[in-house]
């Protein structure tokens, strides 16, 4: 799983990088980059407040949701991008709701009904999600636990997770809801 991990972050990273060109520029072939001389420009950017981090799962802090059922492990935050790993207890329901970030799942393991924008859409394993900021949204486990990255394209959208309590474990508790179960029963 950690391969898979690392593999969705680098494949994000690379696919959200991109190379400057001018309008007026027409492509160039990597034969024709090579033969030519190379112009280095000086870019300004801004300075990040973010320093370089590699941690795994297992240091990352972890977080459960009010009802237990939910767990994040926070994995890396910068000024503009969060990615996470969430950990869903199953028949977990993530009520719809919107937020002002976008946001992009993979899911690991697992896998239920999300409702994007009034459309569901049945997922699992090896499948990719992205919700455009804005959006209403929501998410139904199945059976089985789910496991997915999750990306926020800012780090708001995982600002809710804060209020959640710290925790030692990775996994959701699945007895939370055995235990509500036997509530409703009495």
């Amino acid at each position: 799983m950690r391969m898979t991990l690392a593999i969705v972050t680098i494949a994000f990273v690379a696919a959200c990088s991109t190379t400057p060109s001018t309008p007026d520029e027409a492509p160039v072939s990597p034969a024709q980059q090579s033969s030519q001389p190379q112009a280095v420009e000086a870019v300004d950017k801004p300075a990040s407040d973010v320093d370089p981090a590699v941690q795994s799962v297992e240091d990352a802090t972890h977080r459960v949701s009010p009802d237990e059922r939910t767990t994040i492990a926070w994995l890396a935050e910068g000024a503009n991008a969060y990615l996470g790993k969430i950990s869903l207890a199953p028949e977990t329901e993530v009520p719809l709701h919107t937020h002002e970030s976008e946001e992009y799942l993979y899911i690991l393991e697992g896998g239920g009904v999300m409702t994007i924008d009034g459309k569901e859409y049945d997922l699992g394993p090896g499948m990719a999600v992205a919700v455009p900021a804005g959006v209403e949204h929501g998410f139904v486990n199945g059976s089985e636990p789910t496991v997915a990255v999750q990306f926020f394209a800012d780090s708001e959208g995982a600002q809710r997770f804060l209020q959640w309590s710290k925790v030692d474990t990775v996994e959701p508790q699945e007895e939370a809801a055995d235990a509500e179960d036997a509530e409703v029963a009495d």
